[in-house]
């Protein structure tokens, strides 16, 4: 009889272990905003908030240059920047119509980013686009994406920014068993109940005898 208890006591475990296991993080898109914030003439922030699970995320998102935005080292360097929860990820200058090089002050491994037009250091006015490829490190439930440029920028009739086409992936939330596995739960949860109660009233203490 105990080893039938031992028994169903490691059905029950087996039971607990695979219901937990049947709900994973599993892979899916948390944000996916194609449209423009269109001309944005101060140093912003545009925000994006979220839920999602803990862990790694890809990031992809266009940034927007109108007119002469510019970038680095033509004297009037305007220095994007990024942050996830409040904490600066991902900052750059590019040339998006002003001149300048593309510089990158600071981002995650990995990341890559093309910028359109390239710069040839004369400015433009024509504006451009920045694509980034990059990656996030989520915590469990509600994120925030904000971008925004250090510094004044010129004004509306000399420049401005926008961002456009941002697409998270990442791990959705962490799933909340479904009633049936609940069910098994309670019905392990049970039975290795019973197995401890059933070991503690079948346990005797033998006295020695004179």
């Amino acid at each position: 009889m105990m080893k039938s208890v031992q028994k169903l006591g490691i059905v029950a475990a087996s039971v607990f272990s695979a219901t937990i296991a049947a709900t994973p993080a599993m892979a899916v898109t948390l944000l996916n905003s194609p449209s423009s914030t269109g001309q944005i003439s101060d140093s912003g922030p545009a925000n994006y908030s979220f839920s999602g699970g803990a862990g790694l995320a890809t990031l992809m998102f266009n940034l927007e240059g109108y007119l002469t935005l510019d970038g680095f080292g033509n004297g009037f360097d305007d220095t994007f920047v990024a942050s996830l929860n409040g904490t600066d990820f991902l900052s750059g200058s590019f040339d998006l119509g002003g001149g300048g090089s593309n510089m990158v002050f600071m981002s995650p491994v990995g990341t890559t980013f093309s910028v359109s037009p390239i710069s040839t250091g004369a400015p433009t006015g024509l504006g451009g686009t920045a694509a980034f490829s990059t990656t996030l490190n989520l915590i469990e439930g509600l994120n925030t994406l904000s971008f925004r440029f250090i510094g004044p920028l010129q004004g509306a009739g000399d420049e401005g920014w926008g961002i456009n086409s941002v697409l998270v992936d990442g791990n959705a939330v962490s799933a909340v068993p479904e009633p049936a596995a609940w069910a098994l739960m309670i019905v392990g949860f049970g039975i290795v109940g019973g197995a401890l109660r059933y070991r503690r009233r079948s346990t005797s203490v033998a006295f020695a005898t004179a």
